[in-house]
């Protein structure tokens, strides 16, 4: 497998949340330069959604605590280019498996810490369970600055708001860098910011959509290395899923609409309502007039599979 194809092949696995197939692009064994080793720890654990290893990973505090200072100031006060050096000097230095890396390897690095940040901000705050992390990144008042924006004030009452603007500082600096799986996690971090504000904020909106079709520009284009990966399906009907419901959390039922229909037809998916006579429970003895949903597919569906999801009522 060429370069391209295999970095796109990795995108999508850990996109896709397959943790087994990354291991089997990546290797699972420790041969390998530390650079490799480390950006195939990382990948996996990502792609497991196992955030306990980045709380606890040198480069990742260390990164951290570098970031500290900078989302004390507003958004728009922040520059790039400072906080581009800061992340890239701080994570070669916590790493020396980074030290000889090419600028394209540690922004691909940062990525993977920044998709983190936002997946342990979420879980502490949305999903759950509860995690440990350092008393000083769980301060309500860390980041809060920073993720105020337009004069909108940062939910005052959510758990590590740090966690969440350290993402967007590194999202930020990486702008013009980011591959794929950056624009994925960079969208995800601004629908999560704007669910913590009162209002829709004009700069996160312009910041969603803007990720959102430089994304599907390159994961929905087939002549691309992403468009040719085995799972990049359900890469998209995730991310159509996403979108639809985001959609629907500000009442913009034409763009929801649009989405879920994107999302059926990445997936194969058609679905109408129409009449039909029949019973629908056992004990009814006289057929009726009611409703019906009739779907098919496009996608081949595994016997094994159908027999364990039950039979349609």
């Amino acid at each position: 497998m060429e370069k391209r194809e295999m970095a796109a092949a990795v995108e999508v696995a850990v996109l896709a949340r397959d943790k087994s197939k990354v291991e089997e692009l990546l290797g699972q064994g420790g041969s390998g330069s530390g650079e490799e080793a480390l950006v195939r720890m990382l990948a996996v654990h990502l792609a497991a959604a196992e955030l306990g290893f980045f709380v606890r990973h040198t480069g990742f505090v260390a990164l951290l605590d570098a970031l500290a200072p900078l989302v004390r100031e507003p958004a728009e006060q922040v520059r790039s280019d400072v906080v581009r050096e800061v992340a890239v000097r701080t994570v070669k230095t916590a790493c020396p498996e980074l030290v000889e890396a090419s600028a394209a390897r540690a922004a691909w690095v940062l990525t993977l810490i920044a998709a983190a940040l936002v997946d342990l901000f979420t879980q502490l705050n949305v999903t759950g369970p509860a995690l440990d992390i350092p008393e000083r990144y769980a301060d309500r008042e860390c980041g809060l600055r920073y993720l105020s924006l337009e004069g909108q004030t940062f939910y005052p009452h959510g758990v590590a708001p740090f966690l969440l603007a350290a993402a967007q500082l590194l999202f930020q600096a990486l702008d013009g860098q980011l591959t794929p799986l950056g624009l994925r996690w960079h969208m995800r971090a601004s629908m999560v910011h704007q669910r913590f504000l009162y209002e829709p904020c004009s700069r996160l909106m312009t910041a969603i959509e803007e990720a959102g079709m430089a994304f599907e520009g390159i994961v929905g284009d087939l002549s691309l290395p992403y468009g040719q990966c085995s799972g990049w399906h359900g890469v998209l009907v995730d991310y159509y899923l996403e979108k639809t419901l985001f959609h629907q959390h500000y009442d913009a039922n034409r763009e929801a609409y649009e989405s879920i229909q994107q999302a059926c037809d990445a997936a194969g998916f058609a679905a109408r309502l129409t009449g039909v006579v029949g019973k629908k429970r056992p004990d009814q003895l006289k057929p009726t007039a009611q409703l019906m949903v009739e779907t098919s597919s496009s996608v081949a569906i595994d016997p094994e599979t159908r027999n364990s999801a039950g039979s349609e009522g």
